[in-house]
């Protein structure tokens, strides 16, 4: 029986209509790989009339070329449709030219369809590659922590880095004495950074008591990994999931310097925003909330933000973003029922939004939801991003509260991290390996909660802070713990066995000012690991192949591949590179100017 895409009709993504006629979005996504001449194939379409096709970013905005005006109307006669844009569409031109997909290489989009009729039906959508073209990139780093710049490969596989970690706390909360009971208040890391005027590093943390009652909490130190028990209450307010950015990099508003993102429980609730010069001395953003939650019985409920926000710098699209907790619609959107959320009601899921200013955000979409791979009942509790250059890295905070602690003990609920990354800030690749878990040592500090708040770097490390629980989600003690890694070494391509792993990427060109180097971030202690260039053709370049290269037998964040060839022949040339490694891990390669220019 033929299975067709379904129509999305929920609250999230309306089928509307128009005087041309009904827009309907299909279901799922269309990650484009695609090269010159790249057409979108539709299979078994049912519908009657006129037919046009635009394709749009995951948050509904149109992508330009591709709209319902750029295309070439059509009829589901037959059981395959080539779709077609033109380049000039609405213009003057006598010929206007058809657009291919090769513009949105490495897009994921959405496909909405323009009919007469309700409810158009499809079997499956198909993206037909045509001539490939070269990946444009700079001097890197370029990471391995996706498939982007693998286009062959064998005997290698993914593997997580697990991050160093302190065995003890690195702040816990201050001691409360209530009626002879001693409790420690409840906190989690906001920000770390460094301050190159005082050369001191800064930390913020959100603490609360046993109330809804918060204060932001500022302290400094001399070095990262060790920080005074002393602290200033900056901010104070009736809430949870408080997070900052120093926005001094691409905000040239120095009385709104620092940004900070909380979630408000005093009506009307939702997330607000607070701005300030200094880091200490805050104003609230007068319109807030700028976020609505929306109580429970509400048809709005599942449209409504929770109590985690986590803003970063979307560095790839120039502009604010932030993970927000959201809720399912009810227990049967997804199958499961958290043990902390009311009953019927479901789990928690984190959302994405974004604002050119922190004051004005587009609607929450969700990215992080359980699927079939997720075992048991699992709930996303907001992610920390850390931007690079080409690429965001999220730490995304996992909640299992169907789960003990302790084998024998109470279930309490555990948390951990993991990773997803983006290449467009638009759509998220999860990693299913677990990246900082929770302490394996019954008794310790972090034996039930490592959920990552904060991140740093500094010199040739990660630095990572830490929310460390000690029995589990509602209970316990909570403290901040510190977890580090060498520089872009999240995950890396690892040969197994005796035998030697090979890796080939796509077709390459450089646009940087200069290609004089190809540096590598490598572990090749105890094995080896060597590089060939190859040109269009796939043909190896004389003086650039394995036997001209020396090999690489030492485990280095930056080291630089040497050849009796020089690397500037290639600049503007379509290239490959194509790595061959024993007992060795590959995380990245640059190219460009020395380690210090990078």
């Amino acid at each position: 029986m033929t299975e067709f895409l379904k129509v999305i009709r929920d609250r999230r993504d309306v089928e509307s209509s128009s005087s041309r006629g009904h827009v309907s979005i299909l279901t799922g996504q269309v990650t484009v790989r695609s090269g010159k001449g790249s057409k979108l194939i539709l299979n078994d379409l049912r519908a009657a009339g006129e037919l046009r096709v635009q394709l749009t970013d995951l948050d509904g905005t149109l992508i330009p070329g591709f709209t319902f005006d750029d295309c070439v109307p059509f009829r589901a006669d037959e059981s395959t449709i080539e779709v077609e844009w033109l380049a000039a569409a609405n213009k003057t031109e006598r010929k206007p030219g058809l657009v291919d997909l090769s513009r949105l290489d490495g897009r994921t989009v959405c496909i909405q369809i323009l009919a007469d009729e309700h409810n158009p039906k499809c079997r499956c959508t198909t993206v037909i590659s045509g001539e490939p073209l070269p990946l444009r990139i700079g001097p890197g780093p370029h990471l391995f922590v996706d498939d982007v710049f693998v286009a062959k490969s064998e005997n290698l596989a993914y593997t997580t880095t697990h991050p160093e970690r302190c065995d003890t706390p690195l702040i816990e909360g201050a001691a409360n004495r209530n009626n002879q009971i001693v409790s420690r208040d409840r906190i989690a890391p906001g920000a770390v950074m460094h301050d190159t005027e005082t050369s001191l590093f800064r930390m913020w943390n959100w603490k609360a008591g046993n109330s809804v009652r918060s204060e932001l909490v500022h302290r400094t130190s001399n070095n990262p990994s060790c920080w005074p028990e002393r602290s200033e209450t900056v901010f104070c307010f009736d809430g949870f999931g408080s997070k900052l950015i120093d926005s001094s990099p691409y905000c040239d508003d120095e009385l709104r310097r620092f940004k900070f993102a909380y979630f408000n429980y005093e009506p009307p609730m939702g997330t607000c925003v607070a701005f300030s010069p200094d880091g200490i001395e805050w104003e609230p953003y007068a319109a807030n909330p700028v976020l609505p939650f929306y109580p429970i019985g509400d048809p709005q409920w599942a449209n409504g933000v929770g109590d985690i926000t986590d803003p970063f710098w979307d560095s790839i699209n120039r502009q604010y973003a932030a993970f927000v907790k959201m809720p399912s619609a009810s227990a049967q959107e997804f199958g499961v029922q958290s043990r902390t959320v009311k009953q019927g009601l479901g789990i928690r899921l984190t959302a994405l939004t974004t604002s050119t200013d922190f004051m004005h955000w587009t609607r929450p979409r969700r990215v992080f939801i359980p699927d079939k791979l997720d075992e048991g009942v699992t709930e996303f509790y907001g992610a920390e991003v850390l931007p690079r250059k080409n690429m965001l890295i999220a730490f995304v905070r996992i909640l299992r509260d169907d789960v003990a602690a302790e084998s024998d003990g109470p279930i309490e609920g555990i948390g951990y991290t993991t990773i997803a990354t983006s290449r467009d800030g638009k759509s998220w690749q999860r990693h299913r390996d677990v990246f900082l878990d929770r302490s394996s040592m019954a008794g310790a500090f972090d034996r039930a909660f490592a959920w990552i708040y904060a991140t740093l770097e500094w010199q040739d490390r990660v630095y990572l802070y830490y929310a460390a629980y000690n029995e589990g989600h509602k209970t316990g003690q909570r403290s901040i713990g510190l977890a580090s890694l060498p520089r872009d070494r999240f995950v890396g391509l690892e040969s197994r066995g005796s035998m030697e792993g090979h890796l080939v990427t796509p077709l390459l060109i450089h646009t940087g000012q200069q290609m004089d180097s190809l540096w590598v971030n490598v572990n090749a202690r105890g094995g080896e690991l060597r590089v060939q260039v190859r040109d269009a053709r796939n043909r190896v370049i004389d003086g650039l192949s394995f036997n001209d290269s020396k090999a690489v037998i030492s485990d280095s964040l930056a080291h630089q591949v040497e050849y009796p060839t020089d690397l500037r022949a290639l600049q503007g040339l379509p290239f490959r590179l194509e790595f061959a490694l024993r007992d060795a891990t590959l995380f990245s390669f640059s190219l460009g100017g020395s380690h210090s220019e990078r």
